[in-house]
Formats: C-alpha cells, structure tokens, sequence
C-alpha cells in the first residue's frame, strides 16, 4: 500500500537556481513544421491499419451513478457546510482511498475509484473528476522524487510524477506556481524531498494519459496499441518530444525503422530537449549496422549538458549492452554527478569495471553501491556481488 499525502499548504517561495534552469529546459517546444508531420504521420498510419476507438476527456473522467451518488451525499452533507469546497473535495479522497493501493497502471476515473488503485496519473484523473462534481478548479504540476528510478525488468522509468493541486478561488493570486499559492495538494509521496518541475497546461495532462497507455503497451509488446495511443497523445499536444519518442520506438519495434527514422528526424529538429531522442536515434542507427552515424550521434552526446541523470544512466545501460565499458562508465558517472545517492549507476560502474578486468576498482564502486543503498535487499545484493570478486 502507498499512502496518499493531501497537504494544505502555500508553496514555499524559494525558487533555487537548479529549478530556475529547469524551468528554461522545460518550456514550450518551437513551432513545429506540421505539414512535414503530417506526411511523415500519413506513412505510419498506413501501417498499422484502422485506429481503434479511443476515450475521449469526459470518459477518461467519467464516474458511474453509485460513485457520483456517493460523493455528492459526503459533498452537500450539511455538518461540512462551513468546510471550503476545494477542502471536502479532498477530506473526501483522504477517506474513500485511504488505503490507496500503488500500481503502475493508469486507469480511468471509474476503474481507479472502484479499484482504489493506480499510478499518480490515475489519482490525478480521479480527483479531476471529483472536482468537476464539486464545481473545484484544478491544476496540475510535474514532480520528481527521489529515487529517481524504477526498474520492471529492461525498462527503466523516470520517477517524476503528477500532483494535482485543487484551488481556492477567493485568493487573489490564481497563478498557482511555485511562487505561492493556498490550496490543497494531492499525491502520494509521504516525504518532503520531491522538486518541482514545472506546472503543466491542462493538454500536456491529457496527453500524459495517452502517453503512459502507449508505454504501458509497449511493455507488453503491443505496438498497435502503443503507436495508436502516442499518436493520439500528439492529437493533445503535436510538439511533445516524449510523444514522438513513444511513437518512433512504437514503430521501429514493429519493424518499420525507415519511419521510425523520419520520426527522430523530426523531433530532433524541433526538440529543446533531444539527448533521449538522440539516444533511442543511436539505437536505431546500430541496430540497422550504421555505425559510423552511429559514432557521429555518441560525439554529439558527449557535448551536450542535460540536467537529468536518468537519460545519463539509460545511456551508460545502452553503452553497457553494446560491450563499450568505458563509455558506459563515463555516462554512469554523470548520472553520478546529477545523482550521488543513485546506487544502481555505482553498480553500473563496478560491473564495467569487472568487464574491463579491472578488480580493486569493480570493488569500490561497489561498496559505494552498498553505502547509498536505501533498500535492505539492495544491499544484500551488492554484498553478495563483492563477495563474489
């Protein structure tokens, strides 16, 4: 079980210059050149036949009779009259789901109320359709936490995360950043170490749904469901460099790379943000034996300066897959300098170390490994390993 954290709280005013620099990274994507999208999406569509019947805003949001019965009776209790709207709204979700169960699936409104289960987005689906009962203003802010990562076999997810914040309306501010705001905020992190990212528009909350369906299909190798929903999730907002990443990794696992290559093309041109696109591009380019390019995108990546340390450490698992240890430790120690605390990049370096032959340096990292594991199974793994060498 996760416990859900519901704070009332004005955001503190402290604005560090890591999260300025954030703030630049993470603004509005160049107007993109839409007729070139449109020839290169026509192509792709063409392979994945008829696209499938998708939910639109108000299913995702929908609640059935009993459940919309339910919180209108708790809502217009007369004892919660003195109560603030925003504020029942959430006493509400702290009582129905108190005992939340965390999976990493995102649900629709009604499956996540009726499970009381789902990720962060799925809890943010549900407390939009709440508020929209109660007549309650939503918005919607992109987190990170520490850790910073989760591991489900080869895939690797970055552990940032939706909070939903339901507003007070008799407050003069209503620009809800991180400048200040009153209001209460919904999540499920416990702790106080989670870092703003930046608030998001309302498109980009939806088109994180269609997104996370789209990844969600991917584990699973469903690449007609996964290509469908990132394309659906470019319909909320056609500039995101995650959709088009989703949807060129869709297509290139379906066995078409030609297209899967215009896609990166694209998004390249048009991204702030390229470094996982390059790096999913350099997949492409080696999978297909273009090594030379291939090279050429390694040279570009070495010169670029990315404030995440989870592309840093997808790149050095990529490098280590492709038997280039000494690369792999280079990007493992730039995640390291984003990261200090990152265990799995101090593992990282010490199974590169051992490849390389190199055994007194394999067994450092790895008792670094073992003192910034948080995790009691962490460390016993790591000490096995060092008893190993």
């Amino acid at each position: 079980m996760q416990s859900l954290r519901i704070v009332n709280a004005r955001l503190r005013a402290v604005i560090l210059m890591s999260t300025a620099s954030l703030l630049v990274a993470c603004q509005t994507l160049p107007p993109a050149d839409h007729y070139r999208a449109d020839q290169i999406l026509t192509v792709s569509d063409s392979m994945f036949g008829n696209k499938p019947p998708m939910p639109e805003p108000h299913e995702i949001h929908w609640l059935d009779e009993t459940q919309q019965a339910d919180f209108l009776q708790y809502f217009h209790d007369p004892v919660r009259a003195v109560v603030p709207d925003y504020q029942r709204v959430a006493d509400y979700i702290g009582v129905v789901v108190n005992n939340f169960d965390y999976r990493t699936d995102t649900l629709k409104a009604v499956d996540t109320l009726n499970s009381q289960s789902g990720n962060c987005l799925s809890l943010a689906i549900m407390t939009t359709a709440l508020a929209r009962l109660a007549g309650v203003e939503t918005a919607y802010q992109l987190m990170d936490s520490e850790p910073v990562f989760e591991f489900h076999g080869t895939v690797v997810e970055k552990g940032v995360h939706v909070r939903t914040l339901l507003l007070n309306p008799n407050l003069p501010d209503r620009t809800y950043n991180i400048f200040g705001s009153r209001g209460v905020s919904i999540d499920f992190y416990p702790t106080y170490r989670e870092r703003f990212i930046r608030n998001m528009q309302p498109f980009e909350y939806l088109a994180m749904y269609f997104r996370n369906v789209a990844n969600e299909a991917l584990r699973s190798d469903d690449f007609t469901t996964a290509y469908w929903y990132a394309r659906e999730s470019l319909r909320y907002h056609p500039s995101s460099a995650d959709g088009l990443n989703t949807l060129a990794i869709a297509t290139r696992r379906a066995g078409y790379p030609d297209i899967a290559e215009s896609i990166y093309v694209y998004a390249i041109e048009h991204a702030s943000q390229k470094l996982t696109l390059l790096k999913n591009y350099r997949v492409l380019l080696t999978s297909t034996g273009r090594f030379e390019e291939a090279q050429k995108i390694d040279a570009q990546l070495q010169r670029m300066n990315d404030p995440s340390p989870f592309n840093w450490f997808h790149l050095a698992q990529s490098a280590f897959s492709d038997a280039d240890y000494e690369r792999a430790i280079g990007y493992y120690r730039q995640a390291l300098v984003l990261a200090p605390y990152l265990h799995e990049a101090h593992l990282g370096i010490a199974r590169s170390y051992s490849q390389l032959g190199y055994r007194e340096e394999s067994m450092q990292s790895l008792l670094a490994a073992i003192d910034n594991a948080g995790r009691l199974r962490d460390r016993k793994y790591y000490k096995a390993k060092l008893g190993a060498l």
